[in-house]
């Protein structure tokens, strides 16, 4: 992730914070299964519950959901 962040503008960042924030509505600094389909809903855009598990089990460097 720093990586990334490193190499592109700083204002994607800003906005990639911003949309991340809105997604992490426990305030956790994580994104669990429920706050990814839940925000998927208020952008009105879906993903099947196995989709949503498999993007988490691709980006959960910790392994803990």
């Amino acid at each position: 992730m720093n990586v990334l962040i490193k190499t592109i503008h700083q204002d994607e960042v800003a906005h990639l914070r911003e949309v991340f924030e809105q997604m992490d509505s426990g305030g956790t600094g994580m994104i669990d299964a429920k706050e990814l389909n839940n925000y998927l809903k208020t952008r009105q855009l879906s993903m099947s519950q196995k989709e949503i598990a498999d993007v988490i089990k691709e980006i959960d460097y910790q392994g803990n959901g």
